[in-house]
């Protein structure tokens, strides 16, 4: 196996990787940290090269198993990693991923997907991912001005979870349609929605979940069934971030 240093060109190009329009023009994205680069390496084609802190460089390949795998393996100095990891903690690994986002006009549309509209915090953003991973959604619909999904801090609060859901990031048109073949009813996470949960059925359902201080920047196909569902609470508390009513609502469909 041949480990290669970490070139300073090399570095600079990877670093760019933090603008979402490089990540754009190169189809890269940046993954950090041991347990999501190993949800990345179980996916076949996802991961193009892992740079490990040099200190810590045999550890981390007996951890991620990736000896003989034959992707490419760079090592580098710790606050060299930490920096391509934007992070001021530790980081052993970093890893270039392909930031694959399905196209929804070629998908049979799941029992089961979530649209983010318009939630731009990037915290919320990776541990909605993570919630559809956990309940069984099949694909994320990123909507409106929504934070780009394959921000280096949406795939960290992920938990690897981006790696094994469709991610979509669709025109108006492309998701009216996508909505439509799939006949859902969409239920609307919404304070001023009826108190209670969906019930548990075979229906198609979309959740749409929006963001911490605009709301839902989200309209329906004509025709929908839509559910505003509030969730039930304590008196005096009047609301739960964005990623944390998400993660019951898509516990409860």
């Amino acid at each position: 196996m041949a480990v290669q240093t970490l070139s300073k060109s090399r570095l600079s190009k990877i670093l760019k990787l933090h603008q979402k329009k490089e990540r754009r023009a190169q189809g890269l994205a940046i993954a950090s940290g041991m347990r999501v680069v190993r949800e990345a390496l179980s996916v076949n084609g996802i991961v193009e090269e892992i740079i490990a802190s040099d200190e810590e460089l045999e550890h981390v390949l007996e951890e991620l198993g990736t000896v003989n795998s034959g992707i490419n393996i760079t090592c580098a100095k710790s606050d060299v990693v930490r920096k391509i990891a934007d992070t001021r903690g530790d980081a052993q690994v970093a890893a270039v991923v392909r930031a694959e986002q399905i196209c929804l006009d070629s998908v049979e549309p799941p029992r089961r997907t979530m649209v983010l509209a318009g939630a731009k915090d990037p915290g919320n953003a990776g541990t909605l991912i993570r919630a559809a991973w956990a309940f069984g959604f099949g694909v994320v619909i990123f909507a409106g001005d929504a934070v780009d999904p394959w921000n280096l801090k949406v795939i960290r609060s992920s938990a690897g979870g981006i790696f094994h859901v469709g991610v979509a990031v669709p025109e108006i048109d492309e998701l009216d349609d996508f909505l439509r073949r799939g006949a859902y009813e969409v239920v609307v996470a919404d304070n001023s929605g009826e108190e209670g949960f969906p019930e548990v059925s075979g229906v198609s359902r979309v959740l749409v979940i929006g963001g911490e201080t605009g709301g839902v920047k989200f309209s329906p196909p004509a025709g929908s069934v839509v559910r505003r569902v509030r969730i039930p609470m304590a008196d005096g508390v009047d609301s739960l971030n964005a990623a944390m009513a998400g993660t019951i609502l898509a516990s409860r469909m």
